[in-house]
């Protein structure tokens, strides 16, 4: 186990690491193999713990599903920083797309039906990491609920938070202090609803 910031930069290329090809954080070792990508570990752990049982075509159903996740959450994240114009634009428009997309890959109750997968775990963190950086903060402010109308993937987020192992987990921070919609965006979302 690496935790400390200079055994987490021995292995990526990005902190001046050579001959590595992990670049940057999260990075797991896990024996002799070494793997980056928050989409990919949480695929690469799903199957080493058992969670994940994908038969046939459905590991590629699960990539495709996890990277679109993936993307989303980083879409959000790159909003977060944007003025409230283009704060207000994503959430009346791309933001929809977004959840649309991600409510038709859910057979329910979970990504593949009744059994959970490491895909539910990974839409769990990354819905958290926006409700705190984005949904929250601006629902407050503006009094919009960006997140309800979304049935699928809110009831993952429910049945995925209230396992054993997750619950409590909100008390960890999902995103580091400074990140999120910043506090003079938020009030001029709040003066222009």
């Amino acid at each position: 186990r690496k935790s400390e910031f200079k055994d987490i930069a021995s292995l990526g290329t990005a902190f001046g690491a050579q001959g590595k090809d992990t670049f940057a954080p999260p990075i797991l070792v896990w024996g002799d193999v070494v793997l980056s990508q928050s989409a990919n570990l949480s695929l690469f752990v799903g199957k080493e713990l058992g969670i994940d049982k994908f038969e046939g075509s459905e590991q590629f159903k699960a990539i495709q599903l996890t990277l679109d996740i993936a993307d989303w959450g980083t879409d959000t994240f790159k909003h977060m920083s944007q003025p409230a114009e283009a704060i207000k634009k994503f959430l009346s428009d791309r933001h929809k797309k977004w959840l649309s997309n991600i409510e038709a890959g859910i057979k329910g109750p979970y990504y593949f039906g009744s059994a959970l997968s490491s895909v539910d775990f990974f839409l769990y963190n990354t819905f958290k990491m926006n409700e705190v950086g984005m949904y929250g903060p601006v629902s407050k402010v503006t009094g919009e609920d960006y997140t309800s109308s979304s049935k699928k993937i809110m009831k993952i987020v429910e049945l995925v938070g209230a396992l054993e192992g997750v619950k409590g987990f909100n008390k960890l921070p999902f995103l580091r202090e400074g990140y999120g919609v910043k506090k003079e965006t938020l009030d001029a979302l709040a003066k222009a609803k």
